[in-house]
C-alpha cells in the first residue's frame, strides 16, 4: 500500500485533528477506502471483526469517522492508566421513543484505540461492552451519568473525523443498608414504606433514579449507580396511617467503585410546641428515645425546655443523668453481664452511689465484670474467666499465653483489679467507644475522630460521653416538628 501506516494508538485532542490529517497527507498519499471497504453502509448490530486500520483518515462520501481510547484507573493510584484492551465499542442510534439500534461495533486496540469508519452521517451513541474479565468494570455508555444513561451523543458530519475524549471505565456505587422507623420493634412494613433514590443536578434539579420496597427484615439496595451531576438524596417514603413522617431523606455524597452503606431512619412526625424552638422540640424526642426508651409528650418538651433555659446539651445531660435513665443502664448492665434482672435492692444501691459521685457509672459494668457470679458462670476457672473478658470487653477470644498472664495476674492482684484493668485497655475502650459512636451517630468514629472521641471518653467517663454524643443533630433526622 502506498504512503506511511498511521495507526491510531494514542488520545488525540479534538482540536488537533486536522492538524494531524494535514501532517498525515504531507507523507505521500494514501490508499482511498475503497479499496479496502468494498461495502461502506455499516452492518445492522454486527459482530467486531476488527481493530483500528492502517488509515485513520479515510472515509466514503457522505460518512464520517470516531475514533478515541478507553482506560481504566488502578485503585491504588487513580493517576495510573491502564488501556482496555479487546472490548467491543458498538456505536448505537437512538431514536425519539428512546430505543438504541446497533450500527457497527469494534475491537478497542492493545493501547486502548478503536475507530469507526464509513459511519453515515448522523448522532451516535457509543457503548463499551464485553468488556475482558481484566478491565474489572460492567458494561458502560461513553460518559454515562445517573441523569444521562445512554451518556453523551457523538455528532458524525459528512465525511469528518471526530476525536472523542478518553474514556475512563468507572466502577459504579452500591447503595445498600436498613431501614429501620423510630421507637418501632421490628422494620417498617414494606408494603406502606418504599426507598427512593434521587440524584441533584447541581442543587437544582432532582431526578428519581430508583425506588424499591425494603424487605421484610428492612433491608434495601440500589446497584449499578454511575455518577450524578452533584450528588444524591435517599428518600424514605411512608403511605401509611400512624404517625410517621411522609417523607424523610437524607444527602449523600458519590463514592465511586464500593459499596455506600447507608442506614436509613422512618422519622417521626411530633407537633411544634408553643415557644420552643423546632430543633429542641426534635432533639428533646431523641434524647427519650435514647435514654428513657420511650416517648416523649408536649408537656416533657415543655418542661426540659425551661429546665435547661432551651440549650439542647444541658438538657440531654440532665436526661441522661437522671434517676430514670441510670435505672435503666442499671438494669441493662445486669442483663447483659449477668444474663439476669437487677435485684431491687442491688439496683437502689447502685443508684444512691452514682447519684452521690461516690462511684461512676463504669464502675459498675467493672464490678459486675468482676463478680463470683460472673466468675462461676464462665467456667470458675481464671482461664475461662478471661477467655470470657476478651470476648465481652474486645470480641475477640485471645490466646492461651494471653488467658495465662492474666489468670496470673488474677492470682497476684484478684479478679477486681484484673477485670478494671480490662475495662480500661485501649482497644477495650475503643470497642466501648464505637458502640457508643454508632449508637447515637448511625455510623463509627473515622480518622481523626476516633483519638478525639477516645480522650473524650477517657476523662470524662461512660455517662458524660453519651450525653455529648446525644446532641449530634441527626435528631431531625428521626423527628420531624410541624
Amino acid at each position: 500500500m502506498p504512503g506511511r501506516k498511521l495507526p491510531v494508538t494514542k488520545l488525540i485532542l479534538r482540536a488537533g485533528v486536522a492538524a494531524l490529517a494535514t501532517a498525515a497527507l504531507a507523507l505521500g498519499p494514501l490508499a482511498p477506502a475503497w479499496a479496502s471497504t468494498p461495502t461502506p453502509t455499516p452492518v445492522p448490530v454486527p459482530t467486531p471483526t476488527h481493530t483500528a486500520p492502517d488509515n485513520p483518515w479515510a472515509s466514503e462520501p457522505g460518512t464520517g469517522q470516531i475514533l478515541g481510547n478507553v482506560y481504566t484507573t488502578v485503585a491504588s493510584n487513580p493517576w495510573v492508566q491502564q488501556p482496555v484492551a479487546g472490548a467491543t465499542v458498538t456505536a448505537y442510534t437512538i431514536n425519539s421513543a428512546g430505543k438504541a439500534t446497533a450500527q457497527a461495533s469494534v475491537l478497542s486496540g492493545r493501547t486502548g484505540d478503536y475507530l469507526f469508519t464509513n459511519l453515515p452521517a448522523g448522532t451516535y451513541y457509543l457503548k463499551f461492552d464485553k468488556l475482558p474479565a481484566s478491565a474489572g468494570r460492567v458494561p458502560q455508555w461513553l460518559m454515562q451519568t445517573a441523569l444521562a444513561p445512554h451518556g453523551r451523543s457523538t455528532a458524525v458530519a459528512d465525511q469528518a473525523s471526530v476525536q472523542e475524549y478518553a474514556e475512563e471505565l468507572r466502577i459504579p456505587i452500591v447503595f445498600s443498608g436498613s431501614v429501620s422507623c423510630e421507637l418501632c420493634t421490628a422494620p417498617p412494613d414494606p408494603a406502606t414504606t418504599s426507598v427512593e433514590l434521587w440524584a441533584l443536578d447541581y442543587g437544582t434539579t432532582m431526578t428519581r433514579l430508583q425506588a424499591v420496597r425494603p424487605s421484610a427484615a428492612g433491608r434495601y439496595s440500589f446497584a449499578s449507580v454511575f455518577p450524578a451531576a452533584n450528588s444524591y438524596e435517599v428518600h424514605v417514603v411512608y403511605t401509611g396511617r400512624d404517625s410517621f413522617a411522609k417523607l424523610s431523606s437524607v444527602y449523600v455524597g458519590y463514592a465511586p467503585g464500593s459499596t455506600y452503606p447507608l442506614d436509613l431512619i422512618e422519622a417521626r412526625q411530633v407537633s411544634k410546641v408553643a415557644g420552643v424552638d423546632p430543633f429542641f422540640v426534635a432533639q428533646l424526642h431523641a434524647n427519650y428515645a435514647d435514654f428513657l426508651h420511650r416517648a416523649a409528650t408536649d408537656t416533657d418538651v415543655a418542661n426540659w425546655s425551661r429546665a435547661s433555659e432551651g440549650y439542647d446539651g444541658r438538657a440531654a445531660y440532665l436526661i441522661a443523668t437522671s434517676d430514670e435513665a441510670r435505672l435503666i443502664r442499671i438494669d441493662a448492665a445486669y442483663s447483659s453481664i449477668l444474663n439476669r434482672t437487677s435485684d431491687a435492692g442491688g439496683r437502689l444501691n447502685w443508684l444512691n452511689a452514682i447519684r452521690s459521685g461516690a462511684l461512676r457509672a463504669d464502675d459498675l459494668f467493672i464490678s459486675l465484670y468482676g463478680s463470683q457470679e460472673y466468675f462461676q458462670a464462665h467456667g470458675g476457672t481464671n482461664t475461662g474467666y478471661v477467655a470470657a473478658l476478651y470476648k465481652a470487653l474486645v470480641g475477640r477470644t485471645g490466646t492461651p499465653s494471653d488467658w495465662s498472664f492474666w489468670a496470673a495476674q488474677i492470682a497476684q492482684h484478684g479478679r477486681a483489679w484484673v477485670a478494671g484493668q480490662f475495662w480500661n485497655t485501649p482497644e477495650a475502650t475503643l470497642v466501648r467507644m464505637q458502640a457508643d459512636y454508632t449508637y447515637f451517630t448511625g455510623s463509627p468514629a473515622r480518622g481523626d475522630e476516633i483519638d478525639e472521641q477516645l480522650t473524650e471518653l477517657a476523662v470524662y467517663g461512660e455517662e458524660e460521653f453519651r450525653a455529648s454524643l446525644a446532641t449530634n443533630g441527626r435528631a431531625t433526622l428521626r423527628y420531624h416538628v410541624g
